[in-house]
């Protein structure tokens, strides 16, 4: 494997909005080739995805990352919503892992590659799987559930024959190990179950808690947080979760919210040491009217203004990727 820690030179000298456009442009390339995927799994074929096809556009998401974080974690707010909602997840998936992996392993960049690719894989097989058991709202039957806990290990066998590395294949077989040993397919526990897994699952978990499906809305990242921090220690490890709610912030990027002053924007960074109060980029005053131009609030330094609650982006009048390139 190449090595992927190093930064690229040329991602210093871009602009935020430039730097976006290089991490969709990778997010792009990585959904058609999963898609593509995707519906040769569900036809019965063989995938075709190998490690010199994929590690190409994984290797500039870990650079941008390491060079800019704001880049990614705003993309990982906007998955391209002409992809299936598998694929969505998956990408979306796989920059959470790299925000995370980073901050954990930043000294070990072939790690981070390999749990990145273990993030990107992970669902491969899910094509297989019937549709209805998928998007079942009720309880899945016992045979379903047994169908749905095989994915991890049919994942595996779809891979072993590719030029994966072997870490990835084992992150892959147990994502869905949980630390209280409440997780498939052995029901590991604890430091029984590969790091690089748990750190796969914790990201699988936020994703899917922020992501709509067919028979209920997401959580707001602020309350998917809250559910990890009651569950740590149980379904994830400690670590884990502290590091994922201290560098995505309790608010994480491109979150719409009104601040108690009534003004409204979107959450612009955050601050490791403050993580429940980020910098905002303000685009309404109280009255609701639209400021020109936005300018940026770092609720640290502002003790007397916090964050009231989170809205629902799709209902405000508001350009999120437009607030989330001011600068200030």
């Amino acid at each position: 494997m190449h090595q992927s820690g190093s930064t690229n030179g040329d991602s210093h000298q871009r602009t935020f909005t430039q730097e976006l456009a290089v991490v969709r442009e990778q997010c792009e390339n990585l959904g058609s080739l999963l898609q593509n995927d995707y519906q040769r799994v569900r036809r019965g074929l063989g995938i075709e995805l190998q490690l010199n096809l994929v590690e190409p556009h994984i290797t500039p998401l870990i650079q941008s990352y390491r060079s800019n974080p704001r880049p990614v974690l705003s993309a990982s707010c906007f998955p391209n919503s002409r992809l299936p909602q598998q694929v969505q997840h998956s990408l979306r998936r796989t920059l959470v892992t790299i925000a995370l992996a980073t901050h954990i392993n930043m000294d070990r960049p072939e790690f981070i590659l390999e749990v990145a690719l273990a993030s990107y894989l992970a669902d491969i097989s899910m094509a297989a799987i019937p549709e209805e058991i998928i998007n079942k709202p009720d309880k899945l039957s016992t045979d379903e559930r047994k169908v749905l806990q095989n994915h991890p290990s049919l994942a595996t066998k779809l891979l072993r024959s590719k030029d994966f590395p072997s870490h990835t294949l084992l992150y892959i077989l147990h994502h869905h190990e949980r630390h209280n040993g409440s997780g498939y397919p052995a029901g590991l526990k604890g430091s029984k179950i590969p790091f690089g897994a748990s750190l796969v699952g914790i990201c699988d978990t936020y994703c899917a808690l922020t992501a709509p499906r067919c028979y209920r809305k997401a959580d707001n990242p602020t309350q998917t947080i809250v559910t990890l921090l009651r569950e740590k220690g149980n379904a994830h490890a400690p670590k884990l979760v502290d590091t994922l709610v201290l560098h995505l912030g309790g608010f994480p990027i491109g979150t719409v919210v009104r601040l108690s002053s009534g003004e409204v924007g979107v959450v612009h960074r955050h601050s490791p040491s403050a993580p429940t109060r980020p910098t905002v980029a303000v685009a309404q005053d109280p009255g609701g009217q639209l400021l020109t131009p936005p300018f940026l609030r770092n609720l640290e330094d502002e003790p007397d203004v916090s964050v009231a609650r989170v809205l629902d982006s799709s209902k405000t009048r508001l350009n999120v990727l437009e607030l989330l390139s001011v600068s200030g």
